[in-house]
């Protein structure tokens, strides 16, 4: 029996994958990562974790108790699924975390797998693009195996690279799993939209939202039978909370306070350690306004970037980092986990800029584990030193959305292939 043409052709492929050394490169970073996640981060892990919350919630669906109508889920649905999987597995809480971290570490590895692809396509040494994955993932911490972030920060990546590749409808689907995972990757859509629009393809914008909200509907739609409006809970939940110790409304209220101006106190509520003072709440209260008008800023910026006919691959890394960092900086929540969606963005990044902008964040990651977990009483107890490197690393956070908008200003547009039809393919025909 012959082997069917497009077989050999793959097997081909693979082949000469493997002997272009490229299948080494990518077994010797997984082969480090698998370290790092295994055995590195633990040996600076901290008691705090996420991961008893999740197996908290993981028992309680277990035993038949509805989320968001029985008990209070501050994650979006589709979250269960990843807390749930090793519950399944086993009900041994100390079990459940190390399923859940090789869960983790499943992800990071297709995290590698996409930036590798995405190298390769791009000419460019897929070790370069690696390594500054993994400085990104080293600068964060061990906090990425106590948090399920990476899981929604690899599906942000899986949908930019779909997109890229000019698979559209599977992006938008990937984009929209992202979102019920952890809503944040919604913040790329618009991203996708307004290329879309500037090379007038009204079909794929009628296409992409009709994926989006399809699969949003078939994910939500359960809950909504089972219990009329409890997913409207989560929404309730959020919009509660006040401003966290680590935001950057947080900082400007305790300067104030070591200036003279105010006094500050903090409690914990809604899973977070928040500022209590009358500043605070009026910030509370007006920073989702700030963010919308942040990001419409930012998005009508992007907007002028785009150029009708060219593809986009060059840009959407730095379109991704600029959309993130304003929405994190912006944000009355800023815990340290957040920094984590940004890691799968740096390979992406084009140009010049690349290495300003990632040593940026090397510092940011190391500032952010200054503060937590290593001084998190200095801050609680609004310690001068604890607020001032509060302060410092939420300016570099600001001065990484402007540093990616200079090199979206400064990048070459040589390199930029036509494609009307199919503005973010990366493919050259």
């Amino acid at each position: 029996m012959k082997t069917p043409p497009s077989l050999n052709g793959a097997i081909n492929h693979f082949r000469n994958f493997l002997v272009s050394g490229g299948g080494l490169t990518l077994a010797l970073f997984i082969l480090i990562h698998g370290f790092i996640f295994g055995f590195l981060f633990h040996l600076y892990l901290t008691t705090n974790t996420d991961i008893g919350v999740y197996f908290a919630d993981a028992s309680k669906l277990a035993s038949g108790l509805l989320p968001y109508r029985d008990f209070t889920l501050e994650y979006p649905p589709l979250s269960l699924i990843f807390f749930g999987l090793p519950r399944i597995i086993t009900s041994s809480d100390a079990l459940y975390t190390k399923i859940f971290q090789f869960e983790l570490l499943v992800f990071d590895i297709i995290g590698l797998l996409l930036i590798f692809d995405i190298a390769r396509r791009l000419e460019e040494a897929p070790w370069k693009a690696l390594s500054i994955y993994t400085l990104a993932v080293l600068a964060v911490g061990p906090i990425i195996i106590q948090t399920f972030d990476i899981i929604p920060a690899v599906m942000t990546l899986a949908a930019i690279y779909l997109f890229w590749l000019g698979k559209h409808n599977a992006s938008w689907a990937v984009l929209a799993l992202g979102t019920l995972t952890k809503i944040y990757p919604i913040a790329i859509a618009p991203i996708f939209l307004l290329i879309y629009f500037k090379n007038r393809q009204l079909k794929e914008i009628r296409d992409g939202a009709v994926t989006f909200l399809a699969v949003c509907m078939i994910t939500i739609l359960p809950f909504i039978i089972l219990g009329s409006g409890s997913i409207l809970n989560l929404v309730s939940y959020h919009s509660q909370r006040g401003v966290q110790i680590e935001s950057t409304y947080s900082a400007i209220v305790l300067v104030l306070a070591k200036l003279g101006f105010t006094t500050v106190s903090a409690e914990y509520s809604f899973g977070s350690l928040n500022i209590v003072n009358p500043a605070a709440t009026v910030l509370a209260k007006f920073s989702p306004y700030i963010m919308v008008v942040s990001l419409l800023i930012v998005y009508w910026f992007i907007y002028r970037q785009v150029k009708p006919g060219k593809s986009q691959f060059t840009r959407l890394g730095a379109y991704a980092l600029l959309i993130l960092a304003t929405t994190m900086a912006t944000s009355k929540i800023l815990s340290p986990q957040y920094f984590v969606w940004l890691i799968p963005i740096f390979p992406l990044i084009c140009g010049r800029w690349r290495t300003p902008i990632l040593a940026t964040f090397v510092l940011i990651g190391g500032l952010t584990y200054d503060i937590f977990p290593l001084h998190y009483s200095e801050l609680q107890n609004f310690q001068a030193t604890a607020v001032a490197i509060l302060v410092v690393r939420d300016i570099l956070l600001v001065l990484l959305a402007i540093l990616a908008v200079v090199s979206l200003k400064r990048m070459d547009a040589s390199n930029e292939s036509s494609d009307p039809h199919a503005p973010a393919n990366v493919i050259i025909q």
